[in-house]
């Protein structure tokens, strides 16, 4: 028997365990055996045991818990982590610049849409682990790896760095403008690491072209007026001078036709030494010549002058800066200016046909910008023409008529090329599109020439073309007088 309580003498319980069994004598008990021993340590021995195991199932339990909020923490950190993730992709996904993200060997971790579109790359996560130098190196002479280059630099320094005009040698050969950015980055792990933003400044380099080249021709244009305005005055002191030279010449003819008439009647009559001596004079100076010749001279020299003065007339015209306001302008004589302005443009190339309406109405416009229209135009016929008639001998012709339609005004220019093709019909007006020559063209002119007609005058500029016959471009504009567009500018 186990957890048995034995009363000694003094009254005091010991704890014991004991087996008892009965004596026998044949069949008849005798008595009992009884072996006990003291079961103190034994209970002290469990009592430990139970409590040690009570301590184990408490640390357990605590630990369980203490892992499973670890656990609950960690998948909301993980669940957390995956909706920052989604959120970055979502956000460079819809960025204008290129993303890379490249590691302290210059392996690739992370590339965004745009930077795979700009480098003319295809996959997305696919791309993670590619050397960077396998999609493109820095322009350089000669060209620059990732190990020699900036970005490395940042990685090793820890320093951010940027470029507003650098270029990549990209993995298809070609030449990528790019502004650049570049930060160090800490990656899981604390790895080192790089990103880069980057952005194409193709067409920006080329506006800041266009931009530096109208400055040019805004300069050129502002010393050919100084310089047509010094001419000007020179020009009428010659014009003056010959028109009272050829008034002058007149009496002298006069005179000396009598005098050649009194020296032949003189001599008819008798002999003379004065009449004599002025036949001989007469013959020796060859009156008869100067007569005929000295006034074509002075009328030619007159031609001449009235050429010049036209032609300084048109340059002040076309060259006087332009007015911040609109002005009421005479379109045939800004035609008639621009044509003077661009003749050694086109005289080798067509002959000019204008067909002017001679009650066209004058209109309130911008008339430097639409000079410009109307050059940029006459300059595209001139080149089509040009690219027709190429190793031929033959002019071309160009056309310019205008005409009066209600409240309009029509100017079309017409050529004799070979028309636009009707695939890259409707790209005509687009910026920086051209079909000319690298060098010949920057794709800018129509595209103005659109801009100016359509959003500063609320006119339409529209091309009629027939392949290998030519093209016609129209520009219409709304006849608008000084007191409808100050009403206009009133309600509006």
């Amino acid at each position: 028997m186990s957890n048995q309580e034995f009363v000694r003498a003094n009254d005091k319980t010991m704890p014991a365990d004991y087996f008892a069994a009965p004596l026998m004598q044949g069949e008849t008990i005798e008595g009992a055996v009884v072996v006990f021993q003291d079961a103190t340590l034994r209970r002290q021995y469990e009592a430990a045991m139970a409590s040690a195991q009570q301590n184990l199932e408490r640390l357990v339990t605590e630990r369980t818990q203490q892992l499973s909020k670890e656990v609950d923490i960690r998948a909301k950190t993980e669940v957390a982590l995956r909706d920052s993730r989604a959120r970055m992709k979502g956000i460079t996904d819809c960025l204008l610049e290129g993303v890379l993200v490249v590691n302290v060997g210059g392996d690739l971790m992370f590339t965004n849409p745009e930077a795979r579109r700009l480098l003319n790359v295809e996959g997305g996560d696919d791309l993670e682990g590619l050397p960077i130098d396998d999609l493109f190196v820095l322009d350089g002479d000669p060209p620059i790896p990732f190990q020699h280059s900036p970005f490395n630099t940042v990685i090793v320094r820890q320093t951010p760095i940027k470029n507003d005009d650098a270029a990549f040698l990209t993995h298809d050969k070609r030449t990528l403008s790019v502004a650049y950015a570049c930060s160090p980055l800490i990656v899981e792990g604390g790895g080192l690491a790089a990103v880069i933003l980057f952005r194409d400044i193709h067409e920006l380099k080329a506006a800041q072209w266009d931009a530096l080249q109208a400055s040019r021709l805004a300069s050129v244009g502002q010393l050919a007026a100084g310089i047509a305005h010094e001419i000007n005055t020179p020009i009428q002191y010659i014009g003056d001078n010959l028109r009272f030279i050829n008034d002058a010449l007149q009496s002298y003819q006069k005179i000396v036709f009598a005098a050649q008439q009194w020296v032949e009647k003189t001599l008819a009559d008798h002999h003379d030494d004065t009449a004599l001596s002025l036949q001989e004079m007469f013959e020796e100076e060859d009156i008869a010549y100067l007569n005929d010749e000295a006034p074509t001279a002075i009328a030619q020299s007159q031609q001449g002058a009235d050429q010049v003065r036209h032609i300084v007339l048109s340059m002040k015209e076309f060259s006087h800066p332009g007015s911040t306001s609109k002005i009421m302008t005479d379109i045939n004589w800004a035609l008639e200016s621009t044509l003077t302005v661009c003749r050694n443009t086109w005289k080798h190339v067509a002959n000019v046909e204008m067909d002017f309406a001679p009650d066209l109405p004058h209109i309130l416009c911008y008339s430097s910008e639409l000079n410009q229209v109307f050059l940029n135009l006459i300059i595209n016929a001139t080149h089509a023409i040009e690219e027709s008639v190429h190793g031929g001998d033959g002019l071309g012709l160009i056309k310019i008529s205008t005409r009066a339609e209600g409240d309009w005004i029509e100017i079309r220019v017409s050529d004799t090329g070979n028309g636009v093709p009707a695939a890259i019909l409707d790209r005509i007006f687009d910026p920086f599109f051209t079909t000319k020559a690298v060098g010949k063209g920057t794709g800018q002119g129509l595209a103005i020439s659109r801009d100016v007609v359509i959003n500063k005058h609320q006119g339409r500029l529209d091309v009629e073309s027939v392949d290998g016959v030519g093209a016609t471009f129209i520009v219409r504009l709304p006849v608008v007088s000084p007191e409808e567009e100050w009403t206009k500018e009133q309600v509006s």
